[in-house]
């Protein structure tokens, strides 16, 4: 039941995926499935819990989304009439070299490392216990996600329980499924940041490349370790980054597939954690801008009501149907606290170029910026780029520095919790930057062509 289940959501995914943006690259859509199938499969079950239909029947859950599979298999093969690919997957992603071959080797055993140690602890981190996983069993438990946890006066209730729900009920779909911990949706997340984030890669530098970028991403120590946690950050990185870089592409490009890929993976992350509204945010620009290009002023106007939507219907149901508050702790109001900026900044530098939490890759990145310096003019596509990572980073910025705290050694340590697992979310983005810099692209193609002489040498 467990591999089953999963399995139906891939499926259910990729159909979602192929009718939203069906000529999109084999292995972007690979990587987009899963992630679209638990999105979808997390409002699902939300629209099923309104219905009182209870939860706890994840058969009745399964069938809903077959059907929907089939229908949408039906409309695809209608519209597009798609034929037998003329390469096998195995043939597009064959080896290139020896060196890619040993690359991505390690990227796949990496990921079963991960894999094998998410299927073996029980789940132990304080956010979870507290939170996604503790509402997610009670949601397996009850049948609803209108239960007990989300009365104030439950002993165990907690803000954690308030966040948006697509995690904690794909952590309940889990236990649903017969898994004993919730930890193999965060691995799945994992895994499919791995396969798209691949996917991007190659489309902005050689096989190599795209391979050492991906190992970079899947060894990154602080992320390596929430991979195999019940940690809801991996999941929002996934869907903040790859909304993103979608987005990107699409101003780069003009391209509307993936704008709308793009907009429906900001709009998922808007259903995962409260900080998503910050990349909503840089997103709704680049569509604003992307529909400026095009005279389409209608795509943002669609793209800002499904983001409001999707975050209003949380709030409304925080209000009208569990009837709760979360009190954030921010100071909505701006002011000026020199020596709390600059507290708070000492704390971000040593946290960001912590090399026991982000490897090599803030490092590489402040290199590749700066050797792209005199590029910025000619290369603008990865200019836009780096202005993507920069807003965002520095929104991101200011709502730390809004909250109500003065950043004294012994007051909450936010820049060291929750910010340090919060940089996921530019990760990826910064190694697309790092991988599409001519210099990068440079070196991989002196690499592969050396390599390339190296074995026909050999052969001969």
């Amino acid at each position: 039941m467990e591999i089953a289940g999963l399995l139906i959501t891939l499926v259910f995914g990729l159909a979602l995926v192929n009718a939203v943006a069906y000529r999109l690259p084999v292995w972007e859509k690979i990587g987009y499935a899963w992630p679209m199938g638990l999105g979808a499969n997390a409002l699902l079950m939300f629209m099923l819990d309104l219905m009182h239909i209870s939860l706890r029947h994840v058969t009745g859950v399964l069938a809903v989304e077959l059907a929907l599979t089939i229908v949408l298999g039906v409309y695809i093969q209608r519209k597009y009439r798609p034929r037998l690919p003329e390469k096998s997957l195995l043939t597009i992603a064959a080896p290139r070299n020896l060196a890619w071959l040993l690359l991505m080797a390690t990227v796949v055993f990496l990921v079963y490392v991960v894999t094998t140690r998410a299927l073996f602890w029980p789940v132990y981190i304080y956010d979870s216990i507290y939170g996604f996983d503790f509402v997610a069993k009670a949601v397996a438990q009850e049948g609803t996600l209108n239960n007990a946890v989300f009365d104030p006066h439950h002993p165990l209730y907690s803000l954690r329980s308030l966040y948006p729900p697509l995690v904690a009920l794909n952590f309940a779909f889990a236990y649903l499924l017969g898994f004993e911990t919730s930890h193999i949706i965060v691995v799945i997340f994992y895994a499919s940041l791995a396969v798209s984030l691949y996917a991007f890669l190659a489309q902005v530098t050689t096989p190599l490349g795209a391979a050492f970028y991906t190992l970079l991403l899947v060894t990154i120590p602080e992320l390596f370790n929430f991979a195999s946690l019940s940690s809801s950050n991996p999941i929002c990185a996934y869907y903040c980054a790859m909304g993103l870089l979608a987005l990107w592409r699409a101003v780069d490009t003009t391209c509307g597939l993936d704008l709308r890929m793009g907009a429906v993976l900001i709009a998922l992350a808007l259903w995962t954690r409260p900080e998503a509204i910050i990349f909503a945010t840089v997103a709704g620009a680049l569509v604003l801008w992307w529909s400026i290009k095009q005279k389409r002023i209608g795509a943002v106007v669609v793209v800002g009501v499904t983001f409001l939507a999707v975050w209003g219907s949380w709030q409304l149901y925080l209000q009208d149907v569990l009837h709760v508050t979360g009190d954030q702790p921010m100071d909505f109001d701006l002011t000026w606290d020199a020596g709390k900026l600059s507290r708070m900044l000492s704390r971000v530098m040593e946290v960001t170029f912590h090399g026991s939490y982000y490897g090599i890759v803030m490092f590489l990145f402040v290199a590749v910026v700066f050797l792209n310096i005199p590029f910025l003019w000619k290369q603008r596509h990865t200019s836009l780029l780096l202005v993507v990572i920069v807003a965002a980073w520095g929104l991101y910025l200011l709502v730390f520095y809004q909250l109500d705290t003065d950043f004294m050694p012994n007051s909450t340590d936010w820049i060291g919790d929750a910010y340090r697992r919060g940089m996921f979310n530019f990760i990826p983005l910064m190694l697309l930057y790092c991988a599409a810099s001519p210099w990068s692209r440079t070196a991989f193609t002196g690499i592969e062509r050396w390599l390339d002489a190296d074995k026909s040498s050999v052969t001969e």
